[in-house]
């Protein structure tokens, strides 16, 4: 069988992966990236002249989702060259903000996030998502709040956006405005939180990482926000 024949076999054998986790089945991500980690081994990532930036950033989910931190730097900067042009910056560096997010490095995270260009409302919605999580984290509550009206505002004046893309801003901007006012052992509070969190039915990105903030606040083990 052919190197580009074999390759896209794994690319179709990746979508059924995507079709699973995106059901909820988040135990796929772990078998997902053992396939990534096979096809870049055996140089089956890049079948034309450019990897698409859509394949690019699922890889980079797959690595972020199953902490292969180390492997995942590598990648990016071994096969940045070779992202499809028209989003080369974009990818590149959101994905490395989505990687020093993950390395608690919170100022190289806004660096990386000051230069990408938004040309796709995607890549605007991961970026705003990563910098109010990275505010969160530098206990900027008045930088989340700020971040927060502008995103819904984006989502009012955007008419090129799609349905999936308003929900998804609505309920980041819901869901992160509640948290921020919640506080340390708070239980009423948090309880009602992670309870309406588990039992909405539309589709919030986050939610895992929600969760755990909150659940942190329950504990008494994470940190409010200053007013």
């Amino acid at each position: 069988i052919d190197k580009y024949r074999l390759g896209y076999y794994y690319l179709y054998l990746t979508s059924m992966h995507w079709l699973k986790i995106n059901s909820g089945r988040v135990d796929y991500f772990q078998p997902l990236i053992k396939v990534y980690k096979h096809l870049e081994n055996r140089s089956l990532i890049r079948l034309e002249a450019y990897i698409q930036h859509d394949v690019f950033n699922s890889i980079v989910m797959a690595a972020l989702n199953t902490k292969e931190i180390a492997w995942l730097e590598k990648f990016i900067e071994k096969n940045k060259k070779f992202i499809e042009p028209a989003y080369t910056s974009d990818v590149y560096n959101l994905n490395l903000a989505k990687l020093l997010f993950e390395k608690s490095e919170y100022n190289s995270v806004l660096e990386r996030l000051n230069s990408v260009e938004f040309r796709d409302p995607n890549y605007f919605i991961n970026a705003k998502t990563i910098l109010i999580k990275t505010l969160f984290e530098m206990g900027d509550k008045e930088g989340i709040i700020f971040t927060l009206d502008s995103f819904k505002h984006y989502a009012g004046r955007n008419n090129k956006l799609v349905s999936s893309q308003i929900n998804n801003i609505k309920m980041l901007v819901k869901y992160f405005r509640m948290l921020i006012k919640l506080k340390p052992g708070d239980t009423y509070n948090i309880n009602k939180f992670l309870e309406l969190l588990s039992k909405e039915k539309m589709f919030v990105p986050q939610r895992i990482w929600l969760t755990g903030k909150a659940e942190m606040l329950l504990n008494n083990s994470g940190f409010s926000l200053k007013d």
